[in-house]
């Protein structure tokens, strides 16, 4: 039996205006032994009937369909599980790629007996029927770089940047056989979140076999319907039961410092948002109270580690929501 070189799991739930154009800039890829893992997520507008139509004229695309709403983490899982692919790729069911993608990271990772190969994404904003393009970071070669990723994943970009280089898992390939040595897996995103800097968090850890490619193959498409923006994703319980799984990743003991800058980011702009642009002291003590229920948010407020990146009145904002955390 002939196994493909790479297996993209996608995971599929309402997408039914961006679907076709991410199916076909799969099956297109100039690496044809792929197979395409499609994990139906009960979605509910006609998505499942265009990949079940696709599906019957290209025997590479794998449908599973979970019986009730698992929501991504699982439904990954769940791919991982059926995956025969020599490496590992991931795909959301709203974006596309360029059409050597996937040829360009194969051949680099089997060159040089890679884990993981990496590449950044385009993210791509739906603004009024207009699409923007967003440039994609430079990145420069670093003699130690499984540290430097991890130091940037686990610090959210640290004090420098927003959040981190590395969070877009679907720009990388991974090897099967690697992932499957390590019991890795994603958490189960109606629990907890963000389930993909957990996950590259988790990867990164456990090899040094990794390079960065600069060119940008993948375009994440940005709209209203993101998973990401939702309210439910970034629930503060969520994220809090997040970021106590990055603290309790042996590789934090390494990065502290950036860890508590990522919570310190975090906390803050959930406190932040009790209070601007709707006031709420209800909401701000509630926020407040499981915030200060984590272990780890007393070390990170702690006077020394007060970043005054602000000026003016948002230093002093920032200097209340600090202390009030403290």
């Amino acid at each position: 039996m002939n196994y493909p070189k790479i297996s993209i799991i996608l995971p599929v739930f309402n997408a039914k205006k961006h679907i076709k154009k991410c199916i076909e800039t799969l099956l297109n890829q100039t690496l044809q032994e792929i197979e395409i893992i499609a994990v139906l997520d009960c979605p509910t507008d006609g998505t499942a009937e265009i990949i079940l139509e696709y599906a019957k004229k290209d025997k590479r695309i794998i449908i599973v369909q979970n019986k009730h709403n698992l929501h991504i983490g699982e439904s990954r899982n769940i791919g991982l599980l059926h995956a025969r692919g020599e490496y590992i790729g991931f795909s959301d069911h709203d974006d596309f790629r360029d059409l050597t993608m996937y040829e360009t990271l194969y051949n680099t990772a089997k060159e040089n007996c890679l884990d993981i190969v990496f590449s950044p994404c385009r993210h791509i904003s739906l603004n009024n029927g207009n699409i923007i393009q967003h440039n994609s970071f430079n990145f420069s070669n670093y003699k130690e770089l499984q540290n430097y990723c991890l130091k940037d994943l686990i610090g959210n970009g640290n004090n420098e940047r927003k959040e981190s280089l590395f969070i877009n898992i679907q720009g990388c390939i991974y090897r099967n056989e690697f992932i499957k040595q390590n019991h890795i897996k994603f958490v189960n995103t109606k629990e907890i979140t963000p389930e993909d800097v957990i996950f590259q968090i988790d990867t990164f850890s456990k090899s040094n076999k990794i390079k960065i490619i600069n060119n940008a193959f993948y375009y994440h498409v940005s709209h209203s319907s993101n998973e990401g923006r939702k309210s439910s994703y970034k629930d503060i319980q969520k994220r809090c039961l997040g970021l106590k799984y990055i603290y309790n990743n042996p590789k934090t003991n390494y990065f502290k410092e950036s860890f508590y800058i990522n919570v310190q980011k975090q906390f803050l702009n959930f406190l932040a948002q009790t209070l601007v642009p709707f006031p709420s002291i209800f909401k701000f003590f509630h926020h407040r109270s499981i915030l200060k229920s984590c272990d780890f948010c007393s070390e990170a407020f702690t006077s020394k580690r007060l970043l005054h990146d602000k000026k003016g009145i948002k230093r002093l904002v920032r200097n209340f929501l600090f202390f009030s955390l403290r």
